[in-house]
C-alpha cells in the first residue's frame, strides 16, 4: 500500500510562518529535498542562488562574487512569502564555509549576514548518497569532513538542526518528522 502525504496537516499546526534552510556538504539531496518538501508541504520555496548565479558567470567565480550571492540571497530571503513555512536551499552558512574552505576567511558581509538570518530549523544533509558530478561541484572526496564543519558551526552558533541521513523517502520521513516537531513545540 502506497502512503499517502496529507500537507497540510502542517499548516494546522502552525500559528505564524516558519522558515527551514536545508544545509550540508555538495552532492547529499539539498536541492531534492527542498523541492520534495516544497510541493507536499505546500511551501514557498527559496532556490539556491549561488548556483544560478556561479552559472551565469562567463568567467571562474571569484571571493567578491560570495558577497554579491550573499546580497541577492538577502533580497530573496526578505520577500514576503504567503505560504505557513519557507523552504530554503542553502543559506548564508554555506556562503560562510565555502569562503573560509576556498580563501581561508569569510567576509564581513557574509558574517553579518549568517549572524542575522535565523531560520526556525537547519536540515543537516548527511553525504551519504552517492556522488553526482556537476561542473560547479568541487568536493568529492570531501563531503565527511564539510558535513562535521557544517555540524561544528551549527552548534557553535546554536542553530536548531536535524541531521537528514539514508535514501529516498528515509530523507522525506526524517525532513517530515523534524519539522512536525518544530510546529508543535512552537505553539
Amino acid at each position: 500500500m502506497q502512503r499517502q502525504y496529507y500537507p497540510n496537516k502542517f499548516t494546522k499546526l502552525l500559528n505564524h510562518q516558519r522558515t527551514i534552510c536545508i544545509t550540508g556538504p555538495e552532492s547529499c539531496g539539498k536541492t531534492t529535498l527542498a523541492h520534495a518538501l516544497s510541493i507536499r508541504l505546500e511551501a514557498t520555496m527559496v532556490p539556491e542562488i549561488a548556483r544560478e548565479y556561479v552559472e551565469s558567470l562567463d568567467r571562474p567565480y571569484h571571493q567578491q562574487d560570495l558577497d554579491a550571492i550573499a546580497l541577492l540571497s538577502s533580497n530573496a530571503y526578505q520577500q514576503d512569502f504567503t505560504s505557513r513555512i519557507r523552504i530554503v536551499d542553502c543559506d548564508f552558512l554555506t556562503l560562510k564555509i565555502w569562503s573560509e574552505e576556498v580563501y581561508g576567511h569569510c567576509s564581513n558581509l557574509i558574517l553579518e549576514s549568517y549572524e542575522n538570518f535565523k531560520p526556525d530549523l537547519y536540515l543537516l544533509m548527511y553525504p551519504d548518497l552517492p556522488w553526482e558530478p556537476d561542473p560547479l561541484r568541487e568536493n568529492e572526496f570531501d563531503r565527511e569532513r564539510l558535513f562535521d564543519v557544517y555540524k561544528k558551526e551549527l552548534e557553535k552558533s546554536n542553530r536548531v538542526f536535524q541531521i537528514v541521513r539514508g535514501v529516498e523517502d528515509q530523507r522525506y520521513h526524517q525532513a517530515e518528522s523534524a519539522i512536525s516537531d518544530l510546529c508543535k513545540n512552537k505553539l
